[in-house]
């Protein structure tokens, strides 16, 4: 990759964290970086492995698409979403279920 795709990914990644209102170190963290490597990539010094994309778009709910093309696909973790991320996994059938249920309820009120 050239230093310019770096320089983008990591604009893009910096923009996302400040709308996400996060510290480096509370970002980094939560995404099993350092916060001096999350500098690096910021500033476009440094490219990312598959697994620190990956990383980073789990914990926020940011695309992939948007972070590494610039696609405006980006989803900064809806509140829907970051409830759902706490919810264990063998639990979630039984989430979407109830989700479901709500979703049904609120489209006939509004019939």
């Amino acid at each position: 990759m050239s230093c310019n795709v770096y320089e983008s990914l990591g604009r893009r990644l910096w923009d996302c964290r400040e709308e996400l209102k996060l510290s480096r170190e509370a970002f980094a963290g939560k995404c099993e970086i350092s916060p001096q490597f999350l500098a690096e990539i910021e500033h476009g010094r440094k490219g990312i492995s598959v697994e620190t994309l990956y990383k980073i778009c789990t914990a926020f709910s940011i695309s992939a698409d948007y972070l590494v093309f610039g696609k405006p696909n980006m989803n900064l973790g809806s509140p829907a979403n970051r409830l759902l991320d706490e919810v264990p996994n063998e639990n979630m059938e039984e989430y979407m279920t109830i989700i479901g249920m709500i979703n049904a309820l609120v489209k006939k009120s509004e019939e």
